[in-house]
């Protein structure tokens, strides 16, 4: 948790001060509400199209798809050429992805499942820090070459990159985050005595709440260490917490028997 809650901190300050601000029509597609649902009515109502075998919900699914196509054709129409984002806007990518890639998440399982090789909740987890790590490695490519934060004096980077990188950064961690926040909680109430499921799933949200602690306790680095030093610290905490389910990932998957 420590590294999935850097949304609310670090990823917030590199929008503000790294990011650029002014973005073309179809990239404010992706800061703007009417913009975002659009999207979102086209991959969902594609997919469902793509993947329901009932005519009845294919046709629903055209009809979402449709409505989103004819909503972004109105909004680019009322777009100039070059639109201003805000680095709060950037708070909003993660639960779209939630929405988004849920769906996919528990179908892609339920494939496996069918084919009896759903990994284990453990495997589930050890996997999600190592997509963590893979989020932050990109924030290690996109922070070459930009000065440090304490250098900054309050102001904006004189040098900034494109917002891309951090939304293909929220979309990863977001994907790892599915890997591990159900599947802990799965986790949890599988192995738990049931006389102690209660206290043992308090245990679990009283981890995430040192986690919250430790990601504004790391975030203090980010003020002081050059930008890719501070993500390559995330890359290696995530690694290494892969590492230590991957050692003892027989007697937890034991333990769910």
């Amino acid at each position: 948790w420590m590294a999935f809650h850097q949304n609310g901190a670090a990823f917030s300050l590199f929008a503000r001060d790294y990011t650029d601000k002014i973005v073309g029509k179809f990239t404010y597609l992706l800061f703007d509400i009417i913009g975002l649902h659009a999207i979102l009515f086209i991959l969902l109502g594609g997919g469902t199209v793509l993947l329901s075998d009932k005519a009845k919900t294919k046709g629903i699914g055209a009809l979402f798809a449709l409505a989103g196509v004819i909503m972004i054709i109105i909004k680019l129409d009322t777009l100039g050429a070059q639109n201003e984002i805000v680095p709060e806007q950037f708070q909003s990518f993660n639960p779209m992805f939630i929405v988004l890639l849920t769906p996919i998440i528990v179908g892609w399982f339920a494939f496996l499942n069918k084919r009896g090789k759903e990994p284990s909740s453990p495997a589930k987890i050890g996997l999600g820090m190592v997509i963590t790590a893979i989020a932050y490695l990109i924030m290690v490519v996109a922070s070459q070459g930009l000065t440090a934060v304490h250098t900054l004096g309050g102001e904006s980077s004189a040098i900034t990159v494109s917002p891309y990188w951090l939304i293909s950064t929220y979309f990863i961690i977001t994907l790892a985050e599915l890997h591990l926040s159900p599947m802990g909680l799965s986790f949890v109430s599988k192995v738990a005595p049931p006389k102690m499921k209660g206290l043992m799933m308090g245990g679990w949200f009283g981890a995430t709440a040192v986690g919250n602690y430790l990601s504004g306790f790391v975030g203090r680095f980010y003020q002081n260490w050059e930008l890719w030093q501070f993500f390559l610290l995330l890359v290696i905490t995530s690694l290494f917490a892969a590492l230590l389910v991957r050692i003892f990932l027989k007697k937890l998957k034991h333990a769910t028997r």
